[in-house]
């Protein structure tokens, strides 16, 4: 078996380490970006919520004077 120069086997390693490092900087980025997109989406979420509690409230209230005026018709 030939044998690998100090130096030679020195780049491997520092190459290995290398390719490592972006691999996990690569694999952060793309779990913060995920992250980052899941907060936007709870937060979407969360104001679609609002709009519709508040729509359900107007709801409510016209109903209530549809049917206060209904049973405040004369004659009924």
């Amino acid at each position: 078996m030939a044998r690998v120069a100090p130096t030679q086997r020195r780049r491997a390693t520092a190459a290995w380490w290398l390719a490592a490092g972006l691999a996990a900087a690569v694999l952060i980025a793309v779990g913060v970006q995920s992250h980052l997109k899941q907060q936007r989406d709870i937060q979407a979420g969360m104001e679609a919520r609002r709009e519709v509690m508040q729509a359900l409230r107007v709801t409510n209230q016209k109903f209530d004077l549809a049917v206060r005026t209904v049973h405040e018709a004369p004659g009924v």
